[in-house]
């Protein structure tokens, strides 16, 4: 059976996984939370000049937590996109020399694939905003004590079970595996060719 057109597929979904992974950025989420920081600091009423300096210097403060928080999101994405750009290469590379016949060699790349596009779409990368009540910890009343905002940094995303390697079974991500190692000690500098953890059980 012609298996060519299959190798096609996944080459088209390698390049459709390269592009969205490309275009993740946090410059949008930062963005938006300077913003609604912006928006709960107008939210307040200021009566007098004392109280305007002191929701701008809150609000200033919160600006500087926003950038801090989009650094750290940006490092999180930065390695994320990376690690799966990297074994991308690494499966392109093993496509070129897949022996189409071989039904594990073909099923250990749709299973990366799946694997990564699984990650992908399910990453939630965000800078959290919420507006809290915390007069009672604070024992204070007062308007800004009862709506405090917080800000909180999300990253994570769904990470496919680990295959079954036990010695009753056969690892069918095994073929991948080993074309890793094997460009690992020949020196390949063309990809990334750690192999994963999971792979060398």
């Amino acid at each position: 059976m012609n298996q060519q057109p299959v190798i096609q597929l996944y080459h088209e979904e390698i390049n459709k996984l390269r592009s969205e992974l490309n275009q993740l950025e946090v410059d949008s989420v930062e963005k938006r939370t300077a913003d609604q920081v912006r928006k709960w600091r107008y939210s307040f009423d200021a009566s007098s000049h004392q109280i305007e300096r002191m929701l701008n210097e809150m609000e200033k403060r919160k600006q500087l937590e926003v950038i801090d928080l989009a650094g750290e999101l940006r490092t999180s994405l930065d390695q994320f996109k990376e690690k799966n750009l990297d074994r991308l290469a690494e499966i392109e590379a093993f496509i070129s020399k897949i022996d189409t016949n071989d039904a594990i060699q073909m099923d250990s790349v749709k299973s990366e694939l799946d694997a990564i596009a699984k990650k992908v779409e399910s990453l939630h990368a965000d800078i959290v905003v919420e507006v809290v009540d915390t007069s009672k910890q604070r024992r204070s009343s007062t308007e800004l004590a009862r709506n405090t905002l917080m800000l909180m940094k999300v990253f994570e995303f769904n990470d496919p079970p680990e295959a079954d390697t036990s010695s009753n079974s056969y690892n069918f991500l095994e073929p991948l595996a080993n074309f890793i190692r094997s460009t690992s000690t020949t020196g390949a500098n063309y990809y990334n060719a750690a192999v994963p953890d999971y792979l060398n059980d």
